[in-house]
């Protein structure tokens, strides 16, 4: 599943099996293999099209966000 710009702002979950649970953040940018995503505490992330991602199950709905 690769994002596009479209779904800048989207919330999404990320695993990594580096991380002890999983992250869940909103799309800030998204790049050619891969996307970054802003936490709730503010730090950011970056994550593979390729990884264990979903979008959030409690905002469906695509909004764009200012960077």
């Amino acid at each position: 599943m690769n994002p596009s710009q479209k779904d800048l702002g989207r919330r999404i979950t990320h695993r990594n099996p580096v991380f002890d649970e999983p992250r869940a953040g909103v799309i800030a940018q998204i790049l050619s293999a891969q996307f970054t995503y802003k936490t709730d505490a503010g730090a950011v992330f970056m994550c593979l099209f390729s990884e264990d991602w979903e979008y959030a199950k409690d905002d469906p709905t695509p909004r764009q966000v200012a960077t």
